[in-house]
Order: C-alpha cells, then sequence, then structure tokens
C-alpha cells in the first residue's frame, strides 16, 4: 500500500484516514508520534516497533508473541532522522 503520507509536516499525518478501508489490528513501524499511537490504540489497533529491516522476521517476531507493543510514551518526539525512535527503548 502506498503511503500517501510519508512526506508531511509534524503533526500533519493521520494514518487511520488512509488505512481505514482495510481490516488491520497492528502496525509495524520503525517511527511513529504519541498522537498516531493513541490514534490506533483508541481503534482497538496495537503498534510494534520495527526494530529489524528483514519483514519475514517481524512478522514472525509477532507470530511468536515475541515482538512488544509499542506504548506512546516511547513515541518519536518529531521528524528528526531518528528512524528507530522507540525500538530500543526499555
Amino acid at each position: 500500500m502506498p503511503n500517501a503520507g510519508e512526506h508531511h509536516r509534524h503533526g500533519t499525518c493521520y494514518p487511520l484516514l488512509q488505512l481505514q478501508s482495510h481490516h488491520i489490528d497492528c502496525v509495524i513501524c520503525p517511527g511513529i508520534g504519541r498522537r498516531a499511537i493513541m490514534f490506533f490504540n483508541q481503534q482497538d489497533i496495537k503498534v510494534f516497533p520495527a526494530n529489524d529491516d528483514k519483514v519475514k522476521q517481524l512478522i514472525d517476531s509477532l507470530k511468536n508473541q515475541t515482538l512488544r507493543e509499542l506504548p506512546s510514551d516511547h513515541a518519536c518526539r518529531g521528524h528528526g532522522g531518528r528512524m528507530n525512535c522507540g525500538a530500543n527503548r526499555g
């Protein structure tokens, strides 16, 4: 699925609008803001950090329940090149 919000100003990305027609229960991403995590969680969508470059390993970790959910206090704090904002915390 193309990422229509890939290039945006801080605070102007609304991922739920892009994903609303898909039936998802989780997202895996390398960086996400606190507000986006809260929006996903309000829709019962879990957020997981992409702490590996290999999609297959991430999906295997999700299936094996070894990928830990990303809490909102581990979110990115703006766009500054720290792609793995929450992945390496806690």
